[in-house]
């Protein structure tokens, strides 16, 4: 599966031709342009090593399971430094 994001929001999934296609669609001007000045991307939709990601959730949470793409699933991890002192 691809997916198109614009402005880094999942806005489109489907094949790599529907893609092309719903940029097209979308915007006025050439993928090429969209991609490179439109806030447009066009990304393959699979997991990356060392990322984590939710699988299962509950109703209404990004996870695979709920149909979100991995791009959607990523699992943010924040890590607040420890406050030194002796």
């Amino acid at each position: 599966m691809w997916i198109v994001t614009k402005d880094n929001k999942v806005v489109f999934k489907g094949t790599n031709n529907k893609c092309f296609e719903y940029v097209l669609n979308d915007q006025g001007n050439s993928v090429d342009y969209a991609c490179k000045y439109g806030g447009y991307k066009i990304l393959e939709d699979k997991p990356e090593d060392g990322v984590q990601y939710a699988l299962t959730g509950g109703p209404g949470e990004k996870c695979i399971a709920n149909g979100n793409t991995w791009l959607e699933s990523r699992i943010i991890v924040c890590t607040i430094p420890k406050q030194g002192g002796k």
